[in-house]
């Protein structure tokens, strides 16, 4: 049951949202959602490093989600 909690979570937050979203969140909600849409138990979510102000862009579309970067820092945004 333990991934069950983050799918919920993922599918929650794409029914409610509306047009550009913008989620500010600590990492542990984060890599929920992550482990969500790579189907990876959410305990293996924690190897992934989330930064602090790290951004993470998630392109949902109906039911397709895809994940067009994570943990972008100001350090590798570009110029």
């Amino acid at each position: 049951m333990e991934s069950a909690s983050p799918r919920i979570t993922c599918s929650a937050i794409v029914k409610q949202a509306l047009g550009d979203t913008l989620i500010i969140s600590h990492g542990g909600p984060v890599r929920a959602i992550l482990a969500s849409l790579l189907e990876i138990p959410y305990r293996k979510a924690w190897n992934m490093e989330v930064s602090n102000c790290g951004v993470t862009v998630i392109h949902a579309e109906g039911d397709s989600m895809k994940i067009l970067c994570v943990n972008r820092t100001p350090d590798g945004w570009p110029r």
